[in-house]
């Protein structure tokens, strides 16, 4: 069985971005700019199979452009069939437009498949959604519903998604719901293929696995949505408590796996509210089914929005204690009225649990970001440095492969150098003297972009006139295994500028050797001159190098094509 290929990486496609013109084959998004990070380069948004990349054309249209991390099997068999399910009927309202290309971006010498989707606009993450909106209970039961009634829609479309979870639900102005990212979704006709991913752990039923395929895929993750939403609506103090928001809603995959020893779970269950708790008490039970198929679709009205959510409601700073009796949460007495005068400093050793602060609500409505935990700071610092050393080691090891390389050209170079200088006659023995090394890269001064390196001198005296040089630097060139290019001046007859050049070039199975001899007539009191510019051309043969108008002499390009008016 052939191995599956490896997919470039995420870093590899920033490195590509910054050349759009050169990696895309759509010329659209080969014009179009890319939303950039603070250090100028293309921004990505990772995740475990992809990296995706905002782009705006030239006729101001925002696309996000999904470039692949991970083989996915079938995958152009399959976005065919999604394409072909949803184009067959009328555009859902949670839909997202998108385009798959199996060719589509070059990188590493490779085309790769991408996915070309629309971009869904003003529109935020579920879980970052609830956080801005704990203080609108109301709002919070419009998504609860909203996201409801788009589980609906894809049973009726016979569609289920395949990972529902915080960062594929996205909810726009006015609740609207939508979703994002269809690797993993099922339809009709792909019901001979295995699945393509397990989906998010903290949303999953603990029983599944990649290869489960079918319509009730969504059935597990749609509860898991709905009753976190519910109950973060009826209860804000479970969001907080939980730390709701961190990869997940309020459960993850350890409340699904033993929900017997559940906190989550363990929560809802001693909520006051009825709702919640038969919610919370139907999830448990879900979690302990055999087989992913077993559970039932989502039905909100056996667990229904309370449809006297106030508007607005204050935020608890700290999370709720249990009370005396063990049951719900009571809220802190009002503070006492702050004394005048001196007044001693008693200090009471705290009991009960640590009260977590900084999410005071500010007129109705709970601050943007509530204080991070000791492990999500971490994490942030980890990914922080593994984005940096994604970026950074590539470059590292160019440039150590590149150091290496050019010490290992170098040899040769001068290698060669000295075996054409072994015979010299003695008339052109100045010309042997020690060289000096220079890069070159077709006019660009980079190290990242060489093309050869070279080996020149200076115009040094010789006691030859200019025919005799000619003729012994032929014979000398010859004997080594040189070819004269045609380009090549004579030297016998009086040339222009009253000097001549020798091109030879010598081709062997990494490369070729390109030497040019210059010759210089006497003048006055000056005797005739030589000098060569000897070049190395790795991986090269003279007719890979075509003419290159206006180069000069800092960068001579060589070409083997023979002269039109050669006899």
């Amino acid at each position: 069985m052939e191995a599956p290929p490896s997919y470039p990486s995420g870093s590899a496609y920033v490195e590509a971005l910054q050349h759009r013109d050169l990696c895309f084959a759509d010329p659209l998004l080969a014009g179009a700019t890319v939303e950039l990070t603070p250090l100028g380069l293309p921004r990505p948004r990772s995740g475990a199979a992809a990296s995706v990349f905002s782009l705006t054309t030239s006729s101001g249209d925002r696309v996000a452009v999904k470039c692949f991390t991970r083989h996915a099997p079938d995958l152009q068999t399959r976005y065919a069939a999604i394409a072909a399910h949803l184009g067959a009927g009328p555009k859902a309202p949670w839909q997202v437009a998108f385009d798959y290309r199996d060719h589509g971006i070059l990188v590493g010498g490779s085309w790769w498949p991408l996915l070309v989707m629309e971009w869904p606009g003003d529109v935020s993450g579920l879980a970052e959604y609830i956080e801005a909106r704990l203080g609108e209970p109301a709002e919070l039961g419009r998504v609860a519903t909203g996201f409801a009634e788009v589980c609906d829609d894809l049973r009726r479309r016979r569609i289920a998604h395949g990972d529902l979870q915080h960062g594929n639900v996205l909810i726009g102005t006015g609740g609207s719901v939508r979703l994002i990212d269809y690797d993993g979704m099922w339809v009709p006709d792909l019901a001979g293929l295995p699945g393509a991913e397990r989906g998010h752990p903290n949303f999953q039923s603990p029983v599944r696995t990649v290869a489960d395929s079918g319509a009730h895929l969504d059935n597990f993750s749609a509860w898991v949505v709905y009753v976190s939403v519910l109950a973060t609506a009826v209860d804000v103090r479970l969001w907080l408590d939980l730390d709701g928001g961190d990869e997940c809603l309020l459960f993850r995959r350890r409340d699904f796996e033993n929900p017997e020893r559940s906190p989550a779970l363990a929560a809802l269950a001693a909520s006051p509210v009825d709702v919640v708790r038969a919610a919370g008490a139907h999830l448990a039970a879900l979690c302990r089914l055999a087989e992913p198929e077993q559970v039932p679709p989502l039905d909100p009205t056996a667990f229904p929005v309370p449809d006297d959510l106030p508007d607005r409601r204050e935020i608890p700073e700290g999370p709720a204690r249990p009370s005396q009796q063990g049951g719900t949460a009571t809220r802190a007495l009002p503070a006492p009225p702050i004394p005048t005068g001196k007044v001693p400093v008693v200090r009471v050793p705290p009991t009960g649990p640590p009260v977590r602060r900084g999410n005071a609500p500010a007129y109705g409505r709970p601050r943007a970001h509530r204080p991070r935990t000791r492990r999500q700071v971490w994490t942030t610092r980890v990914i922080a440095a593994l984005a940096v050393l994604a970026v950074v080691l590539p470059i590292v090891v160019t440039m150590t492969v590149t150091a290496v390389d050019v010490r290992a050209q170098m040899t040769r170079l001068r290698t060669e150098y000295a075996r054409i200088m072994a015979t010299l006659p003695p008339s052109l023995a100045e010309v042997a003297r020690a060289p000096t090394a220079r890069w070159h890269s077709s006019g660009v001064p980079s190290w990242l972009s060489r093309q050869y390196l070279n080996l020149n001198t200076d115009q040094v005296p010789m006691a030859l006139g200019l025919p005799q040089a000619g003729a012994a630097v032929d014979a000398r060139m010859a004997a080594l295994g040189y070819t004269k290019d045609w380009r090549s001046q004579s030297c016998t007859e009086p040339p222009l500028d009253n000097s001549c050049v020798r091109f030879w070039e010598r081709i062997t199975p990494a490369g070729y050797y390109a030497a040019d001899w210059y010759f210089r007539a006497a003048g006055g009191t000056v005797p005739p001159q030589a000098s060569i510019w000897l070049t190395w051309h790795p991986g090269e043969t003279p007719d890979d190098v075509p003419p290159v108008p206006g180069v000069g002499e800092e960068s001579p390009v060589l070409t083997a094509t023979p002269s039109p008016f050669a006899t």
